[in-house]
């Protein structure tokens, strides 16, 4: 009886560690401000984060795939832990040929516990390791601005908690992109203001 009790004790305070744990990731994330560093370096510092999350049974590696200018291709925009193949051949993908396109194109979050070569067919099937993956949605107002994908070991069982951590950590990503997007057009609007008056 008093075993039992223990392994009860034990597996609450793991559940209070892992809370308390989520919330401070969330914290560090939100605290990386849009004005410090370049807007690559502070996504791979969420996914640097993302990754060192205790209790989602990772494999270190995340990524952050864009929305390119052509909205049925995804670019590969951040990485943490991806292997150079990866890498060369996830540059692009068409989101009608993976799963990470799957959850640009219905908006919802994808989980598969053993990534099949149809998941993923850009990387040689030599080359596909033994993981699972989540594949979230990044929106904003509805409009898909990309997906984060994050690896974890096959067979991983998703739990509540991870699902709104990751939920919540693509709200922020959504957010900060948005932002990057309107830097990127307040400073084409203000080079633009300069121009014209140059030439007046």
């Amino acid at each position: 009886m008093f075993d039992g009790l223990s392994k009860s004790h034990n597996y609450v305070g793991k559940g209070i560690q892992n809370t308390v744990k989520y919330f401070e990731a969330v914290s560090k994330i939100v605290e990386i401000s849009p004005e410090h560093g370049e807007y690559k370096e502070q996504l791979r510092k969420i996914l640097n984060i993302i990754c060192d999350m205790p209790w989602m049974s990772m494999r270190t590696s995340a990524s952050v795939f864009l929305v390119s200018d052509n909205p049925c291709i995804l670019e590969l925009y951040s990485h943490v832990g991806l292997s150079a193949n990866t890498i060369e051949t996830c540059n692009k993908v068409n989101i009608d040929l993976c799963m990470s396109g799957l959850a640009a194109k219905t908006g919802k979050m994808i989980f598969k516990t053993s990534i099949q070569k149809e998941d993923c067919p850009y990387v040689n099937q030599d080359n596909l390791t033994n993981r699972g993956q989540y594949s979230v949605p990044i929106k904003y107002n509805h409009r898909i601005l990309g997906v984060l994908n994050i690896n974890v070991h096959e067979g991983h069982n998703p739990n509540d908690l991870e699902i709104q951590f990751l939920t919540d950590i693509s709200t922020t990503l959504s957010l900060l992109i948005k932002n990057h997007h309107l830097m990127k057009e307040i400073q084409h609007m203000d080079n633009k203001f300069k121009r014209n008056r140059i030439t007046q």
